[in-house]
């Protein structure tokens, strides 16, 4: 795969996680105490906040480590196990950018 390729699925990538990212502040906005919910409602509210939360950090995480990978595309270190020095498939590139080793060294 081309280096231009290969940029272009990055850059593809950043962008789903920048609109992954705006649903999730979407989604962890605060209920107002005063809103007509009972308290079951509620707790189960404050429990989706919270995992949405997690979920909105890692997206963050995500973001960064994509923002920081895509220079790097075209490097002679870009997509090198830092063990065995074989290449990280791009699939594990894309979803787990901030990946140094391929899936056996990771192991």
């Amino acid at each position: 795969m081309k280096n231009t390729e290969i940029k272009q699925l990055i850059k593809e990538e950043i962008h789903k996680t920048k609109k992954l990212i705006e649903m999730y502040k979407e989604e962890t906005k605060p209920v107002a105490p005063d809103c007509a919910i009972d308290l079951v409602s509620r707790t189960n509210a404050m429990n989706n906040m919270s995992i949405t939360n997690s979920a909105l950090k890692q997206a963050n995480l995500k973001l960064s480590s994509l923002e920081f990978i895509l220079p790097n595309v075209g490097t002679p270190e870009f997509g090198k196990c830092v063990n065995c020095r074989k290449e990280i498939p791009l699939g594990r590139i894309l979803v787990r950018p901030e990946s140094l080793y391929c899936i056996k060294c990771s192991e």
